[in-house]
């Protein structure tokens, strides 16, 4: 991303003294699991990172000599709207008992263009207990639904995507299932005034990507219980 000169911005670095990156693997760092095939969760935080910060206006400069040492300078605004803070759950109420940070036995579906967040947000349901089909495409998320509308427990999603944002698939799936709770994940702080005249009722609670296993948990099994 470009940085807009009328604008302030703080700056966080991060520097190793390592062996460096040579060229081509400049040019491939943010690259999905680029130096580590089997590890999902390390190459995707990376691939996202741009995305997230372009977004909220900002920009990330990779410096390496190639022979010793990296450096990752990121610009945020200050001025960064947080409109994607995790929003309270509609319908809530006061628990009789905590939150377990289980999901067993319960049927999630999740859907996100991005294959490589897919794979992870997925797997962290997984390794809750929940019972987790996953798509790439929100028409297919509505179909699923729409399909079996009584099968579902818990519907997370993505903000923007192609053809059909979160939002939008929200308001389908609740002409199907009204009660249906949906978990909102968004790089997007300003998700709220993207044209589509949303006040946010849509969904159980809005978590901004990156996510963490934590938070996520939190606020699937609560949708879930607030259902």
């Amino acid at each position: 991303g470009s940085l807009d000169p009328a604008r302030a911005y703080c700056l966080l670095e991060v520097e190793d003294d390592g062996p460096g990156l040579d060229a081509d693997a400049r040019s491939r760092v943010f690259a999905p699991r680029l130096f580590s095939p089997s590890a999902v969760d390390c190459g995707s935080g990376l691939a996202i990172l741009p995305s997230i910060v372009g977004k909220n206006g900002g920009a990330i400069a990779l410096t390496s000599d190639g022979s010793s040492g990296a450096r990752f300078s990121v610009f945020w605004p200050l001025d960064s709207d947080r409109n994607a803070a995790p929003a309270a759950p509609h319908g809530s109420r006061r628990r009789a008992r905590p939150l377990s940070g289980r999901l067993d036995g319960h049927m999630v579906l999740v859907t996100d263009d991005n294959p490589d967040v897919l794979r992870v947000i997925s797997a962290i349901l997984e390794n809750a207990g929940a019972e987790v089909a996953s798509c790439t495409m929100a028409e297919d998320a509505l179909e699923a639904v729409s399909e079996d509308p009584r099968h579902w427990d818990l519907l997370v999603t993505d903000y923007a995507m192609p053809s059909m944002s979160g939002a939008r698939l929200a308001r389908e799936v609740h002409a199907h299932v009204p009660d249906l709770p949906v978990l909102l994940m968004t790089a997007h702080t300003d998700w709220r005034t993207h044209g589509e005249g949303h006040s946010g009722r849509e969904f159980a609670a809005v978590l901004g990507k990156p996510i963490s296993s934590a938070d996520l948990l939190a606020a699937a099994e609560a949708a879930i219980l607030d259902r």
